[in-house]
């Protein structure tokens, strides 16, 4: 009889375990889900189209370069090492942000020279379409655009 009661015990004692451990195996599942969660939640995403258009922008040689691509608009700011070259580069941009991303709604891009602001062009991609269907001139697509010089303090 000793024994019986000794075996039901050692049993009880397994179910006692098992149970601590069932629970302890939902509360940790709890856990790492909630942290899970908010991890996502707070996390930042790279958008591989900003690296697609840096890196267009950069084999061009312009340096110093920044660029934020959004379903609303896209900002990209770069630095010039010449003025000479800046129609060159405007075009190249509004070409490859065309090309990466052409659902965005506006184009905006600001030039420096020597890393001091000179200007701000923006125009709508839907002009830069017009303009790659060759259905806009260069001429329409410079009227097109909104052009604000910056002028340094």
């Amino acid at each position: 009889m000793v024994k019986e009661k000794s075996k039901s015990q050692k049993r009880r004692g397994w179910k006692i375990v098992l149970i601590i451990f069932i629970v302890l195996a939902i509360i940790l599942g709890v856990v790492y889900f909630y942290f899970s969660y908010k991890i996502k939640q707070n996390s930042v995403f790279l958008n591989v189209q900003n690296t697609d258009l840096y890196n267009v922008i950069a084999r061009f040689g312009l340096s110093d370069a920044v660029v934020d691509i959004s379903d609303e608009r896209i900002v990209v700011s770069y630095n010039l090492e010449n003025l000479s070259q800046k129609n060159e580069a405007l075009f190249l941009t509004l070409g490859a942000a065309y090309q990466i991303s052409p659902d965005s709604k506006k184009i905006i891009i600001v030039e420096f020279y020597k890393l001091v602001p000179v200007e701000e062009v923006s125009i709508f991609m839907s002009d830069v379409k017009l303009y790659a269907e060759s259905q806009l001139s260069e001429e329409e697509l410079v009227e097109k655009m909104k052009i604000k010089k910056i002028e340094s303090k």
